[in-house]
């Protein structure tokens, strides 16, 4: 039985300026992202700039940008499919700044619920009588 359910197309855009990781999608308990696009653009024209981005804490694709660099990833076929549970960041090699934007789709692989909440349903018998009026 599959229990993953699309919750929709989303898109964000960030600004990586640190070694240290940047969130890019936020990682949801439950949920499962994959990624249908991803574009990088560092607009200083100083320098090159590589950054990496990572899944949690695994690095995934490292990219050097060229001084007023654009890279566009479309991931046609197949997306990149993020772990359950788990977003994508991204990491500079140095200081600078590069605009990160990503598109992806959220897949929701929470357990389906029945709407009763166990903790406080209290079962209850609705007796009906017969015909005769007896119970």
């Amino acid at each position: 039985m599959n229990l993953r359910q699309r919750t929709g197309d989303r898109r964000v855009l960030v600004s990586v300026n640190s070694t240290s990781p940047v969130q890019i999608i936020p990682p949801q308990s439950g949920y499962s992202h994959a990624c249908i696009q991803v574009l990088l653009n560092e607009s200083n024209g100083d320098s090159l700039r590589k950054i990496t981005l990572m899944e949690g804490s695994g690095d995934l694709f490292p990219f050097t940008l060229g001084a007023s660099g654009t890279i566009i990833w479309d991931i046609t076929g197949a997306p990149l499919e993020l772990a359950l549970g788990s977003g994508l960041y991204g990491k500079l090699d140095g200081a600078g700044a590069v605009a990160v934007m990503a598109r992806w789709v959220s897949h929701d692989q929470r357990a389906p619920t029945t709407g009763i909440n166990l903790a406080t349903y209290v079962p209850s018998t609705t007796r009906k009588p017969n015909e005769l009026g007896n119970q």
